[in-house]
């Protein structure tokens, strides 16, 4: 079997709060890879206002195909007392290397 990733040497865990039931709740995230060196950005906003401002940290696995975007809700077959889930998505965008916050926040109408 071909192993495509390396487990990090230590994991961090950022807990972004609550989950908020039935209501939009409006999130953007920013983060530049770097699983060899200490130069990666992971920064959260949620409904505007920042939550998490990691810099300089080494994010990422050290892997043979490149990182890539997958959201949803994750939750496993019998580990949980809900039959159904629902995850609705809007306004989704994804940057380039100098997209800013400004460019991509939601609300945008173009």
């Amino acid at each position: 079997m071909t192993s495509y990733q390396q487990a990090p040497k230590s994991q961090k865990i950022i807990r972004l709060g609550s989950a908020i039931y039935d209501e939009w709740v409006d999130y953007v995230a920013r983060v530049k890879w770097d699983a060899t060196s200490n130069t990666g950005i992971l920064e959260i906003w949620q409904d505007g206002k920042q939550i998490v401002d990691e810099q300089n940290i080494n994010i990422g696995y050290r892997e043979l195909v490149k990182p890539y975007w997958k959201i949803g809700i994750y939750a496993w077959t019998g580990k949980s007392k809900y039959a159904e889930r629902v995850l609705y998505y809007e306004e989704v965008r994804i940057g380039n290397t100098t997209a800013t916050y400004e460019m991509v926040k939601p609300g945008q109408t173009n």
